[in-house]
């Protein structure tokens, strides 16, 4: 069960959003894999720290260009994998492909 927030708490990555969200057969958490929600994650976080860096007129350090290369190499190698196993992110109801 969801309880109620103040506006300034953010839900945390796993959480539901809705309350039904945990019954849908649709639901994001049941489609992405842990491994690579979290790949996406920490790489989005690394795009934000990269862009404040920029915001403020300085380049970036050198460890996060080298953790957004490793990153990225990362998150390409478990997309593959997760697509050459016929994961849940490559199937496609019957619905959708007519």
């Amino acid at each position: 069960m969801i309880s109620r927030r103040r506006l300034a708490e953010p839900l945390l990555p796993s959480e539901p959003i809705r309350e039904q969200e945990d019954d849908e057969e649709d639901s994001i958490d049941k489609m992405v894999p842990p491994k690579i929600m979290r790949l996406t994650q920490h790489y989005h976080n690394l795009i934000y720290i990269r862009y404040f860096w920029e915001s403020i007129g300085q380049q970036p350090p050198d460890w996060i260009k080298g953790e957004m290369t490793r990153a990225d190499e990362v998150l390409k190698r478990e997309l593959e994998k997760e697509e050459g196993q016929g994961g849940l992110l490559y199937r496609r109801k019957r619905d959708e492909t007519r």
